[in-house]
Protein backbone atom coordinates (compact mmCIF):
# COMPACT_ATOMS: atom_id res chain seq x y z
CA UNK A 1 0.00 0.00 0.00
CA UNK A 2 1.51 3.58 -1.13
CA UNK A 3 0.06 6.25 0.82
CA UNK A 4 1.24 9.86 -0.27
CA UNK A 5 1.72 12.27 3.23
CA UNK A 6 -1.23 14.83 4.01
CA UNK A 7 -3.44 12.65 1.65
CA UNK A 8 -2.76 14.53 -1.37
CA UNK A 9 -3.27 11.31 -3.63
CA UNK A 10 -5.54 8.52 -2.85
CA UNK A 11 -3.69 5.18 -1.62
CA UNK A 12 -2.85 2.94 -4.67
CA UNK A 13 -1.59 -1.00 -4.58
CA UNK A 14 1.65 -2.01 -5.62
CA UNK A 15 3.19 -5.50 -6.92
CA UNK A 16 6.95 -6.73 -6.88
CA UNK A 17 7.46 -9.81 -8.32
CA UNK A 18 11.21 -11.03 -7.13
CA UNK A 19 11.59 -13.47 -10.23
CA UNK A 20 11.56 -10.55 -12.64
CA UNK A 21 11.88 -7.55 -10.19
CA UNK A 22 8.90 -5.97 -11.85
CA UNK A 23 7.39 -3.62 -9.70
CA UNK A 24 3.56 -3.07 -10.77
CA UNK A 25 0.87 -0.57 -9.93
CA UNK A 26 -2.65 -2.11 -9.86
CA UNK A 27 -5.04 -0.41 -12.23
CA UNK A 28 -8.12 0.87 -11.08
CA UNK A 29 -8.41 0.48 -7.47
CA UNK A 30 -10.78 3.10 -5.71
CA UNK A 31 -11.87 4.14 -2.62
CA UNK A 32 -8.68 2.11 -0.65
CA UNK A 33 -9.38 1.89 2.85
CA UNK A 34 -7.37 -1.22 4.02
CA UNK A 35 -3.24 -2.48 3.59
CA UNK A 36 -3.70 -5.41 1.01
CA UNK A 37 -3.10 -8.81 1.50
CA UNK A 38 -1.26 -11.44 -0.57
CA UNK A 39 -1.57 -15.25 -1.07
CA UNK A 40 -0.19 -16.59 -4.29
CA UNK A 41 -0.99 -14.90 -7.40
CA UNK A 42 -4.62 -13.16 -5.64
CA UNK A 43 -4.18 -9.95 -3.47
CA UNK A 44 -7.43 -8.70 -1.59
CA UNK A 45 -8.06 -5.33 0.05
CA UNK A 46 -11.10 -3.30 1.24
CA UNK A 47 -12.92 -0.47 -0.11
CA UNK A 48 -15.51 2.13 0.43
CA UNK A 49 -18.44 2.15 -1.51
CA UNK A 50 -21.85 4.63 -1.82
CA UNK A 51 -22.80 7.61 -1.99
CA UNK A 52 -22.19 9.51 1.28
CA UNK A 53 -23.96 9.83 4.83
CA UNK A 54 -27.49 10.15 3.08
CA UNK A 55 -27.23 7.54 1.08
CA UNK A 56 -25.27 4.93 3.27
CA UNK A 57 -21.66 3.56 2.87
CA UNK A 58 -20.43 0.16 2.84
CA UNK A 59 -16.86 -1.49 2.64
CA UNK A 60 -16.38 -4.33 -0.06
CA UNK A 61 -14.00 -7.16 0.36
CA UNK A 62 -12.46 -7.20 -3.36
CA UNK A 63 -10.12 -9.99 -4.20
CA UNK A 64 -7.88 -9.92 -7.84
CA UNK A 65 -5.78 -12.46 -9.55
CA UNK A 66 -2.96 -10.67 -10.20
CA UNK A 67 -1.85 -12.87 -13.77
CA UNK A 68 -5.12 -12.75 -15.09
CA UNK A 69 -6.55 -9.92 -13.34
CA UNK A 70 -9.95 -10.76 -13.31
CA UNK A 71 -11.66 -9.12 -10.05
CA UNK A 72 -14.68 -10.30 -7.81
CA UNK A 73 -15.94 -8.90 -4.68
CA UNK A 74 -15.93 -11.43 -1.88
CA UNK A 75 -18.70 -9.42 0.44
CA UNK A 76 -19.77 -6.02 0.94
CA UNK A 77 -22.05 -4.02 3.96
CA UNK A 78 -21.78 -1.57 6.28
CA UNK A 79 -20.38 -3.54 9.36
CA UNK A 80 -17.88 -4.88 6.91
CA UNK A 81 -14.38 -3.87 7.73
CA UNK A 82 -10.24 -4.69 8.15
CA UNK A 83 -7.85 -6.20 8.90
CA UNK A 84 -7.93 -8.37 5.60
CA UNK A 85 -6.22 -11.29 5.69
CA UNK A 86 -5.60 -14.11 3.42
CA UNK A 87 -4.07 -17.47 2.90
CA UNK A 88 -4.79 -19.95 0.29
CA UNK A 89 -8.06 -19.72 -1.27
CA UNK A 90 -9.93 -18.19 2.34
CA UNK A 91 -9.81 -14.59 3.21
CA UNK A 92 -11.12 -13.10 6.25
CA UNK A 93 -12.67 -9.65 7.52
CA UNK A 94 -14.14 -7.95 10.65
CA UNK A 95 -17.37 -7.60 10.64
CA UNK A 96 -18.75 -5.43 13.80
CA UNK A 97 -22.83 -6.27 14.89
CA UNK A 98 -25.08 -5.39 17.77
CA UNK A 99 -26.67 -2.22 19.22
CA UNK A 100 -24.92 0.79 19.12
CA UNK A 101 -22.79 1.58 22.31
CA UNK A 102 -22.42 -2.30 22.50
CA UNK A 103 -21.29 -3.80 19.28
CA UNK A 104 -19.58 -7.09 19.50
CA UNK A 105 -16.31 -7.81 17.39
CA UNK A 106 -16.87 -10.55 14.76
CA UNK A 107 -14.12 -12.35 11.83
CA UNK A 108 -15.41 -13.91 9.14
CA UNK A 109 -13.16 -16.26 7.05
CA UNK A 110 -14.24 -17.17 3.87
CA UNK A 111 -13.48 -19.80 1.50
CA UNK A 112 -13.44 -18.43 -1.97
CA UNK A 113 -13.06 -21.62 -4.19
CA UNK A 114 -15.62 -23.51 -1.99
CA UNK A 115 -18.16 -20.91 -0.44
CA UNK A 116 -18.20 -22.03 3.07
CA UNK A 117 -17.80 -18.96 5.81
CA UNK A 118 -16.55 -19.71 9.53
CA UNK A 119 -17.48 -16.69 11.64
CA UNK A 120 -15.28 -16.54 14.93
CA UNK A 121 -16.29 -14.09 18.09
CA UNK A 122 -13.00 -12.65 18.99
CA UNK A 123 -13.68 -11.12 22.04
CA UNK A 124 -14.18 -15.32 23.24
CA UNK A 125 -16.10 -13.93 26.30
CA UNK A 126 -14.37 -10.68 27.46
CA UNK A 127 -16.39 -8.32 28.05
CA UNK A 128 -14.22 -5.43 26.01
CA UNK A 129 -10.42 -5.56 24.08
CA UNK A 130 -9.00 -4.38 21.47
CA UNK A 131 -7.76 -6.50 18.72
CA UNK A 132 -4.18 -5.74 17.63
CA UNK A 133 -3.08 -8.13 15.44
CA UNK A 134 -4.90 -10.96 13.39
CA UNK A 135 -3.39 -13.87 10.91
CA UNK A 136 -4.13 -17.03 9.22
CA UNK A 137 -2.81 -20.02 7.98
CA UNK A 138 -4.42 -22.93 6.42
CA UNK A 139 -7.35 -24.19 9.22
CA UNK A 140 -5.87 -21.56 12.38
CA UNK A 141 -7.10 -18.27 12.40
CA UNK A 142 -4.92 -16.06 15.25
CA UNK A 143 -4.85 -13.07 17.05
CA UNK A 144 -4.06 -10.46 19.76
CA UNK A 145 -6.47 -9.44 22.29
CA UNK A 146 -5.22 -5.82 24.78
CA UNK A 147 -7.66 -5.23 27.67
CA UNK A 148 -7.53 -1.51 29.13
CA UNK A 149 -5.21 -2.43 31.80
CA UNK A 150 -2.32 -3.37 29.58
CA UNK A 151 -2.63 -7.13 29.79
CA UNK A 152 -2.90 -8.91 26.42
CA UNK A 153 -4.06 -12.54 25.16
CA UNK A 154 -2.95 -14.62 21.92
CA UNK A 155 -5.66 -16.76 20.89
CA UNK A 156 -6.03 -19.44 17.96
CA UNK A 157 -9.11 -20.82 16.29
CA UNK A 158 -9.34 -24.05 14.82
CA UNK A 159 -11.94 -23.07 11.76
CA UNK A 160 -12.83 -26.68 10.97
CA UNK A 161 -12.89 -27.83 14.51
CA UNK A 162 -14.48 -24.74 15.85
CA UNK A 163 -12.20 -24.75 19.18
CA UNK A 164 -10.14 -22.25 20.81
CA UNK A 165 -7.04 -22.06 22.02
CA UNK A 166 -5.07 -19.63 24.52
CA UNK A 167 -1.59 -19.28 23.04
CA UNK A 168 -0.29 -17.16 25.37
CA UNK A 169 -1.32 -14.07 27.54
CA UNK A 170 0.47 -11.43 29.93
CA UNK A 171 1.31 -7.74 29.38
CA UNK A 172 3.48 -6.03 26.98
CA UNK A 173 2.85 -8.97 24.23
CA UNK A 174 3.84 -7.66 20.76
CA UNK A 175 2.78 -9.72 17.66
CA UNK A 176 0.80 -12.83 17.24
CA UNK A 177 1.36 -14.47 13.60
CA UNK A 178 1.21 -18.21 12.44
CA UNK A 179 2.60 -20.45 10.24
CA UNK A 180 1.44 -24.03 9.87
CA UNK A 181 1.10 -25.18 13.36
CA UNK A 182 3.60 -22.42 14.78
CA UNK A 183 2.44 -19.17 16.43
CA UNK A 184 5.17 -16.31 17.36
CA UNK A 185 5.05 -13.18 19.39
CA UNK A 186 7.25 -10.92 21.59
CA UNK A 187 7.01 -10.02 25.34
CA UNK A 188 9.20 -8.26 28.09
CA UNK A 189 12.01 -10.20 29.67
CA UNK A 190 14.15 -8.34 32.15
CA UNK A 191 15.03 -5.11 30.47
CA UNK A 192 14.85 -7.01 26.82
CA UNK A 193 12.35 -8.43 24.94
CA UNK A 194 11.78 -12.23 23.71
CA UNK A 195 11.18 -13.29 20.56
CA UNK A 196 8.83 -16.31 21.70
CA UNK A 197 7.27 -19.22 19.80
CA UNK A 198 4.82 -22.61 20.18
CA UNK A 199 3.56 -25.20 18.18
CA UNK A 200 0.02 -25.63 17.89
CA UNK A 201 0.61 -29.24 17.64
CA UNK A 202 2.06 -29.80 21.40
CA UNK A 203 4.51 -28.28 24.16
CA UNK A 204 5.17 -25.06 26.16
CA UNK A 205 6.53 -21.87 24.47
CA UNK A 206 10.05 -21.05 23.91
CA UNK A 207 12.45 -18.94 23.39
CA UNK A 208 13.61 -18.21 19.59
CA UNK A 209 15.64 -15.21 20.01
CA UNK A 210 16.52 -12.84 22.71
CA UNK A 211 16.52 -8.76 21.72
CA UNK A 212 18.43 -6.49 24.32
CA UNK A 213 17.61 -3.02 23.01
CA UNK A 214 15.02 -1.04 21.47
CA UNK A 215 11.24 -1.81 20.96
CA UNK A 216 9.83 -4.65 18.84
CA UNK A 217 6.99 -4.75 17.04
CA UNK A 218 5.12 -6.76 13.56
CA UNK A 219 6.40 -10.55 14.44
CA UNK A 220 5.73 -12.55 11.81
CA UNK A 221 6.92 -16.51 11.01
CA UNK A 222 6.56 -18.26 7.77
CA UNK A 223 8.57 -21.37 6.61
CA UNK A 224 10.72 -21.89 10.28
CA UNK A 225 11.77 -18.30 9.76
CA UNK A 226 10.71 -16.00 12.63
CA UNK A 227 11.37 -11.82 11.65
CA UNK A 228 10.12 -8.69 13.57
CA UNK A 229 11.30 -4.66 13.58
CA UNK A 230 13.66 -3.24 16.18
CA UNK A 231 12.72 0.23 16.57
CA UNK A 232 16.08 1.77 18.54
CA UNK A 233 15.34 5.20 18.27
CA UNK A 234 17.64 7.74 16.95
CA UNK A 235 21.24 6.97 16.72
CA UNK A 236 20.26 3.27 17.52
CA UNK A 237 19.87 0.28 15.03
CA UNK A 238 16.30 0.41 13.08
CA UNK A 239 15.76 -2.37 10.84
CA UNK A 240 14.64 -5.97 10.29
CA UNK A 241 16.16 -9.07 12.34
CA UNK A 242 15.37 -12.77 12.03
CA UNK A 243 16.51 -16.08 13.81
CA UNK A 244 15.50 -19.22 12.50
CA UNK A 245 13.24 -21.32 15.10
CA UNK A 246 15.21 -23.91 17.07
CA UNK A 247 12.61 -26.44 17.78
Amino acid sequence: LDETPGGLASPSIWSYRFATSERRRLPDTPGIVSAPALSGETVVWARRTGGGASAGTSTAIVARDLAGGAQRVVTAGPAVGDPIVADGTRVGWSETLGAAGSPSAYYDVKDISGGQTYRVDLLAGMASADLTDIDLSGNVLVWRLRASDGSGEILARDLSGDTTLPVTSGPGLTGGSVDGDVVAWSQPAGGGTSIMARRLSGGAPFVVAAVAHGAVRDVLVSGGTVAWIVDGGQGAFNGIETARLGQ
